[in-house]
């Protein structure tokens, strides 16, 4: 059975909403074997546009590639190849220049849910036994990892098994800074368009925040 899933995000820079979430946020099928697949990806940065613009053109071309054997491959090989373009292009900075990229991907198929993640964006889910964060704060990798230096990327993954009423935020981890467990869940209690003004009011003193809100139905 494949359950039906629908996003909504929000972006705010220097305290103002925008309009236009590229190429923060993306969503897109899969390819080959993996054209059941949805995807949604969410990117962030210290110096957003054009670092997120190779991360999120090269995290996409990876997905929609084909050769894959396994879905946790197909995310773990494009958190890697986005590491590795990035590299590329910093290899011409100083160190102390480079600029990295936190990457966060989301893979429904049928009932499962793949989360792969390189960087320290929150995750919460809510169903019905509550709200809980997923790969929790013991995981983080460092902030804007992707393509710092050559060394491995810190990646982390898990997979759940959906019934069909969850919603799933993503966002940057300045949320926790100002809102408390609690706060997160009465936020996800809400109707998704709610959720999202919620989340524009509390933020919107931000330079930067990002957030993607999924729902899952039957």
């Amino acid at each position: 059975m494949d359950l039906a899933n629908d996003m909504s995000a929000l972006l705010i820079r220097n305290q103002l909403v925008q309009d236009s979430l590229h190429p923060f946020v993306a969503s897109f099928r899969g390819s080959g074997i993996l054209d059941e697949v949805s995807y949604h990806v969410m990117v962030e940065s210290a110096e957003p546009d054009s670092t997120c613009w190779t991360a999120a053109t090269s995290i996409a071309k990876s997905l929609t590639g084909k050769g894959f054997v396994s879905l946790t491959s197909a995310l773990d090989k494009a958190l890697r190849d986005c590491h590795a373009d990035l590299v590329t292009i910093n290899k011409t900075s100083d160190p102390a220049s480079r600029i990295g990229v936190s990457a966060t991907c989301l893979a429904f198929r049928g009932t499962d849910l793949y989360l792969s993640r390189a960087g320290d964006s929150l995750l919460y889910m809510k169903d019905s036994k509550g709200t809980r964060q997923l790969l929790p704060g013991d995981d983080f990798g460092p902030k804007f990892g992707l393509g710092v230096d050559g060394s491995d990327p810190a990646i982390t993954m898990e997979r759940h098994i959906l019934i069909g009423q969850e919603t799933f935020l993503i966002c940057s981890n300045s949320l926790k800074q100002v809102v408390s467990h609690d706060g997160i869940d009465a936020i996800l209690s809400a109707a998704p368009n709610e959720s999202m003004n919620k989340l524009g009011l509390i933020m919107d003193s931000s330079p930067f925040f990002v957030a993607m809100l999924t729902t899952t139905r039957r």
